[in-house]
């Protein structure tokens, strides 16, 4: 049985929520990549030429990382990107988010990887890629402790939206709107 005061909200209420199959979808967490890069440059009016060395010093890269080089050392080296003293740690994406600067293909590759491997060389508008999978969780259901504060908050909210509809309603009803028209 719900509360009656709009912030009580009770553990019962919170595990029928937690076990509706309906909300599922509100629990999920998706599936996350923590990513570093290295990166280089290479400038839309590029020449041909450029391009090619910059596609080859790409590749030697890659080489040198499937051959056992450090990547953090590679990054040192090689990387142009400002996240360069940091290891070239970029952050954690879901698909969703890297599907804005990445080819689906691109996306569903990276995802498709396990923590440690490294994507051969990407080329986007900017530059070159190349982009090591530092941690990957595959994401799931949000186990009840975790999603127990979210939904406890979800539920406040919910609770005042409807009484706040409620008192709405009832102002509506209440409430007698009388047009006069001067006619002058």
């Amino acid at each position: 049985m719900a509360s009656s005061s709009m912030n009580t909200i009770d553990e019962q209420e919170i595990e029928d929520f937690y076990n509706d199959p309906a909300n599922r979808s509100l629990l999920r967490i998706p599936p996350i990549v923590k990513l570093s890069e290295i990166f280089l440059p290479l400038s839309p009016d590029a020449s041909y030429q450029e391009a090619v060395k910059a596609k080859k010093q790409a590749s030697d890269i890659y080489d040198a990382v499937k051959n056992g080089e450090s990547f953090e050392q590679l990054v040192k080296q090689y990387s142009q990107a400002p996240n360069k003293d940091s290891e070239g740690y970029l952050g954690s994406y879901t698909k969703e988010q890297l599907s804005v600067f990445l080819k689906l293909d691109d996306v569903n590759f990276i995802f498709s990887l396990e923590g440690g491997d490294v994507t051969p060389p990407i080329r986007l508008r900017d530059g070159y890629y190349l982009f090591k999978i530092r941690e990957k969780s595959e994401g799931g259901l949000m186990d009840f402790k975790d999603a127990r504060e979210n939904i406890k908050s979800y539920l406040i909210r919910k609770k005042g939206e409807d009484l706040f509809q409620s008192w709405l309603l009832k102002v509506r009803q209440s409430t007698k709107i009388q047009y006069v028209i001067s006619m002058e």
